[in-house]
């Protein structure tokens, strides 16, 4: 009796994690939300009248002297992480964070920073919570 109870269980276990198994799907994650090529060209236009690069190098700057202070790098290590700083490579963080903005959205910012110079220096970029996250994140992980 005992083995056709041990039997029983055994069949009924292979059963009900089959049909566990079975329901399990795998799916791609999403993939990044980017601009069209005209709101990319608008974004890098936002970029270049923001002056957006300086900032972006004064942050790593920044970051690579209290390394340099902190842990005792040699010149030749903060000359080689210096001369790799390049913005191309965190575009597309920029990209995927404005786009959600309509090309209307981008032409009414490129205007504003166009005719304020006082908003080139607080914009949209510079104060965008997810573009100073990402590139806090991403300091940290070319420069260390």
């Amino acid at each position: 009796m005992n083995k056709r109870i041990t039997f029983a269980l055994l069949i009924f276990m292979f059963f009900a994690k089959s049909e566990i198994c079975s329901a399990q799907v795998y799916e791609e994650p999403p993939k990044m939300a980017m601009p069209s090529e005209e709101n990319k060209d608008l974004i890098n236009r936002i970029i270049k009248i923001t002056e957006y690069n300086k900032y972006f190098e004064k942050v790593c700057l920044d970051y690579l002297k209290n390394k340099v202070n902190t842990e005792n790098w040699s010149i030749e290590k903060y000359e080689t992480l210096k001369n790799n700083i390049n913005l191309e490579r965190f575009k597309y963080k920029i990209f995927n964070t404005l786009s959600n903005y309509n090309s209307e959205q981008l032409k009414d910012l490129i205007k504003k920073y166009e005719n304020n110079k006082k908003s080139q220096n607080r914009n949209l970029l510079i104060e965008n919570k997810i573009i100073d996250e990402g590139l806090k994140s991403h300091v940290k992980f070319n420069f260390s």
